[in-house]
């Protein structure tokens, strides 16, 4: 059973290829396919497409170097699909039944999927929702393993349709990172290796912050760490702000200055090596804190009014990059999650002690994008973000990189 002549997927011949293997689609779908289309006599395009995508066969119409398939308008979908090799009629079989299958992506894949802007867009969007209150975060649980630690998260963006968990390991002083991206009816859909991934949506959700907390005018960004984390902090705060100077410093001077000749080269703006952490934060009008500190890494008396903070680095209890002196002082503290913040900070934990901060002044990112809550009202005002980083912004950046991969064909296909 066949609605109109439209030609059935399965009835083109694959080429000789290694996706042969792919051919066979499960038959319970097959027969809901076949079901669907005879129940459409005569062939209606619209009403087809939409009682295939309520049996769940399809959520849209795929597309592969750049072309629309046609095969529910009637528009030649014979002649497209000549051309196809055999990889994409393989998965458009897949895809067309509901069979297809999840897809691994590495490091390699990640990295040319990813950019900085598509992180922050959908980071900024990601706390939209949850601001909404259309988000669910589990906050990071860690557990002992020999020599080292396994951390898991998890989120859900029910309107978008994706759910994943984020689980790493961190032994011995090598860390190896995973997402695994959910679709809303439950099924896997990607594994990736998320290393970059991570890199990414931290520096994503700074820039967020920045964009809804620092001066609009601010134009110098000090950082005190240069770690693989202070890079996409540098480029993530320079798309959402006009910066024209970039002072550095960490402990070693050679990865210092290598730092600032990479970002400089990177960004194309002026990158300077700071020669003590004072001169970094004196300087700045934004300023992040990217190390894995167990001490203050600035006094308070350094931070120039008006400035913004991104501290990034104390998701540990035990580690504490920001006296308490500068909680107190800032008019805005801001959280990526109050409760992973309160399991997590501890910047926030010591200034809690100390009675400089209150846990209920901590406002989530959420309701400051969603413009409940204003995340400046000053231009003397010291603000500050608190990133512990959390699995909405790993999630939310996972589904954008998912779907840029069903674009353009990359990953491998996994056997479930």
């Amino acid at each position: 059973m066949r609605a109109g002549n439209i030609p059935h997927i399965l009835d083109i011949p694959p080429r000789k290829g290694r996706f042969l293997h792919a051919r066979a689609a499960t038959d319970s779908a097959l027969n809901q396919y076949r079901l669907a289309s005879s129940l459409i006599q005569p062939f209606n395009p619209n009403a087809h497409f939409i009682e295939l995508s309520r049996l769940g066969l399809i959520e849209s119409l795929p597309r592969v170097h750049g072309t629309v398939y046609n095969c529910f308008l009637g528009l030649g979908a014979a002649r497209e699909l000549k051309y196809i090799e055999i990889c994409e009629v393989a998965f458009f079989r897949l895809w067309m039944l509901g069979a297809h299958m999840a897809i691994l992506l590495r490091e390699a894949d990640v990295e040319k999927l990813a950019t900085i802007s598509m992180a922050i867009e959908a980071v900024e969007q990601a706390f939209k929702s949850q601001g909404e209150q259309k988000a669910d975060i589990a906050p990071r649980r860690r557990c002992r393993v020999d020599h080292g630690m396994l951390h898991v998260m998890s989120a859900s963006l029910p309107g978008q349709g994706y759910a994943g968990l984020k689980s790493y390991t961190s032994v011995s002083g090598v860390n190896r990172f995973m997402v695994l991206l959910y679709q809303g009816d439950g099924r896997l859909v990607a594994l990736m290796e998320a290393d970059r991934l991570g890199q990414l949506r931290t520096g994503a959700a700074s820039a967020v912050a920045t964009k809804y907390m620092a001066r609009q005018d601010s134009a110098r960004l000090g950082i005190l760490g240069t770690g693989l984390q202070a890079r996409t902090q540098v480029q993530a705060i320079c798309a959402v702000r006009p910066i024209n100077l970039v002072l550095a410093y960490s402990r070693n001077a050679d990865k210092r200055n290598q730092f600032c000749k990479e970002m400089a080269a990177s960004i194309g703006i002026d990158v300077r090596p700071a020669s003590s952490p004072e001169d970094a934060v004196r300087e700045a009008d934004i300023l992040v804190t990217a190390t894995t500190s167990q001490e203050p890494v600035f006094k308070a008396e350094w931070v120039s009014k008006g400035t913004h903070i991104n501290a990034i680095g104390a998701n540990f209890i035990s580690r504490q990059e920001i006296d308490t002196e500068t909680v107190g002082k800032s008019a805005c503290v801001v959280v990526d999650s109050r409760e992973q913040a309160m399991l997590e900070s501890g910047d926030l934990a010591r200034a809690a002690e100390t009675g400089d901060f209150y846990w209920e002044d901590a406002r989530e990112l959420g309701i400051v994008v969603l413009g409940d809550f204003p995340g400046r009202e000053d231009a003397g005002e010291i603000t500050l973000f608190e990133s512990q980083g959390i699995a909405l912004e790993d999630v939310a950046l996972a589904a954008r990189i998912y779907e840029q991969a069903v674009k353009t064909g990359a990953g491998e296909s996994l056997p479930f």
